[in-house]
């Protein structure tokens, strides 16, 4: 039997398991402009930790009683896939992607299936929606519920805004000059 987590301590823990599975491509990228030293190290790691509160806060703003087990388990799906093609094809996955994709005739579309990608969907897509689909999520009455929210998006905001102001001349020049890198952040 599945033991039992509120909603908050489950988007927590689907944001951390997208950044840390499915962002390979994207920190590789960062890496190569902020290569891993003592000056770039702490930007990198709070490059981590700002991106899971961003994705904490997105999830926290869609999930909700009815919602959240839907959503994770789509978004887990969609992350997967995009974490394959943005690693084995080093694509970004933007709005010209997405119409290349919807333009493309089955056979082409045969061409990119490989066991990779399944092991891509398996892995990181379908075992965890599979734990999402079965864990147990606590009801909370609607006025604890909106109270955990309210925590939960106030922390996280709270900690991304700090990271960023504590080394703002990095995020500055992150933002400035290198908004390609943006792009590779999965999901977004």
């Amino acid at each position: 039997m599945y033991r039992k987590t509120t909603n908050s301590k489950l988007i927590v823990l689907v944001a951390a398991f997208m950044i840390v599975f499915g962002n390979l491509t994207f920190f590789l990228n960062v890496l190569e402009v902020y290569p891993l030293n003592i000056k770039n190290g702490l930007f990198l790691l709070s490059l981590a930790i700002v991106f899971l509160c961003v994705n904490i806060v997105l999830l926290a703003l869609f999930c909700y009683k009815r919602t959240i087990k839907p959503l994770l388990i789509v978004t887990l799906l969609i992350s997967s896939a995009t974490a394959y093609f943005m690693d084995t094809y080093h694509v970004v996955i933007n709005d010209d992607m997405i119409d290349n994709i919807v333009q493309t005739d089955i056979s082409e579309s045969l061409d990119l299936i490989s066991l990779k990608l399944f092991l891509y969907l398996f892995f990181m897509g379908i075992l965890p929606s599979i734990f999402i689909y079965k864990i147990q999520i606590n009801d909370l009455n609607l006025k604890k519920s909106i109270i955990s929210r309210i925590k939960l998006i106030g922390l996280s905001f709270s900690v991304a805004i700090f990271a960023v102001l504590i080394l703002g001349d990095f995020y500055a020049s992150f933002f400035r000059e290198h908004k390609p890198l943006r792009y590779y952040a999965n999901p977004s």
